[in-house]
């Protein structure tokens, strides 16, 4: 049985930068071949949207749909007591002055994770 729901650990309000696979292995590519030297700079990676946790469950679900034509629910846990809120600001000065650009292809990103899961773990027949 395939399981049909987003299982959230807390209550999704909270904004992070997220940042896809490709990005981060485009950026170490940049960094390793750019010919400035940041062989001795702390480099942080980062995409510059800020999302919530709840944007990027909606982003899967709606992409699940896409891709398999199963829309799982969302679960999320019941009223916590003390509204979860907090932020994650990561400053990125290093790559945004520089030449190199994110693709930020969220629901590119997405919907190929879900196709090599399609692809190498089908589901089982009854």
């Amino acid at each position: 049985q395939v399981k049909k729901t987003l299982t959230l650990n807390n209550d999704g309000s909270q904004v992070r930068d997220f940042v896809t696979v490709s990005d981060v292995c485009m950026a170490i590519e940049f960094l390793i071949t750019d010919s400035q030297d940041s062989s001795n700079s702390i480099v942080n990676i980062g995409s510059g949207i800020a999302q919530t946790i709840n944007q990027i469950a909606l982003r899967v679900q709606d992409n699940c749909f896409i891709v398999s034509g199963v829309l799982p629910k969302i679960n999320k846990p019941k009223l916590l007591a003390k509204k979860q809120n907090n932020s994650l600001t990561v400053q990125t000065d290093y790559l945004n002055n520089s030449d190199f650009k994110f693709t930020n292809d969220f629901d590119q990103e997405i919907r190929s994770l879900l196709d090599f899961c399609k692809e190498k773990f089908p589901p089982e027949k009854a």
